[in-house]
């Protein structure tokens, strides 16, 4: 329910809903990138933050989960 705000260059501002918030092992964030690239709420436009996350690997050179935020715009 944390709203998250969007300020275009014009000024204009979207408020987003967070719907779902899901840490997700890098290993299996491929597969996820499907289902984060479309709306959670069907025929409500949406917007999914990705980041990193988790414990680091020296060897592979980042952190080994990622951060999915995903939310729906506020009407």
């Amino acid at each position: 329910g944390d709203i998250i705000q969007v300020e275009r260059g014009d000024g204009l501002i979207y408020k987003y809903s967070v719907v779902e918030s899901k840490s997700i092992l890098l290993s299996e964030s491929d597969k996820y990138m499907s289902t984060a690239m479309r709306s959670p709420e069907p025929g409500k436009e949406s917007v999914t933050l990705i980041s990193c996350t988790g414990e680091w690997s020296q060897v592979q050179g980042t952190y080994l989960s990622r951060q999915f935020v995903r939310a729906v715009l506020v009407e």
